[in-house]
């Protein structure tokens, strides 16, 4: 009897080693690649960028949410500490337009999200109206608090011609748990491109997946006799 009793004390703790490493592994650890095999060539992104007096004037930045994510689910690698989160869109702007880069998620959705603490109401109704007046709208990747306002803005036939999707986002299966009907990211002209690509002069997206499927970085190349010009969105309402 105490060998049974023995023997199921040694296998609930045993199982419990196994639980606790497995929770450490899956949830708590971050690793990084002993190789990376991704390179970018900034002399190509400055060849590509196009004409010094073609290239954006200014880039501002707009904060529509705060909240609190995992060190490591933005840095592989990083602590498994909470880090100060923001919801940010940039507006890149040139002499006679701008260009929007991610349109940050709505009240509704940022209700929703695990991460999410302080909704700036009156920030992303600044945002909103800039992506409305905007002449070209790129996103980085798919997920809900990058493209949530453009999926749920009551003018998305408008931007049919005007967002830049790429085919990888188009086809993730986060796209449409973002909000878009399925119905409507058909009428969307997928962009195709290898590994860099020119949106416009002064922007070049390049291709790196892995956050999501459709994720991409973007380099600007401002004209180098302006500065950017940052909105102050640290302010308290």
């Amino acid at each position: 009897m105490r060998a049974v009793y023995r023997n199921a004390v040694f296998g609930a703790f045993l199982l419990s080693v196994f639980l606790i490493t497995g929770y450490y592994f899956a949830v708590h650890k971050s690793f990084v690649p002993e190789e990376l095999d991704f390179a970018v060539d900034i002399e190509m992104l400055r060849t590509l960028a196009g004409d010094e007096d073609r290239l954006p004037i200014a880039i501002n930045c707009l904060i529509t949410g705060e909240g609190q994510l995992i060190d490591w689910t933005i840095l592989a690698g990083d602590r498994s500490v909470p880090t100060h989160y923001v919801q940010t869109s940039f507006q890149i702007r040139y002499r006679d337009k701008t260009f929007i880069l991610d349109a940050p998620m709505g009240e509704e959705q940022f209700a929703q999200f695990r991460y999410g603490r302080r909704f700036l109401k009156a920030k992303h109704a600044i945002s909103q109206k800039a992506i409305d007046a905007a002449d070209l709208l790129i996103l980085t990747h798919e997920h809900w608090d990058h493209v949530g306002g453009l999926a749920k803005s009551p003018h998305l036939h408008d931007w049919y011609g005007k967002a830049v999707l790429t085919q990888e986002q188009l086809t993730s299966p986060m796209i449409e748990k973002a909000g878009f009907p399925a119905e409507i990211l058909g009428e969307f002209r997928p962009l195709d491109y290898d590994l860099y690509h020119q949106a416009a002069p002064g922007i070049i997206v390049i291709k790196a997946p892995g956050h999501t499927p459709g994720h991409q970085m973007v380099y600007v190349r401002l004209q180098r006799w302006f500065c950017p010009e940052f909105v102050d969105t640290q302010k308290r309402e």
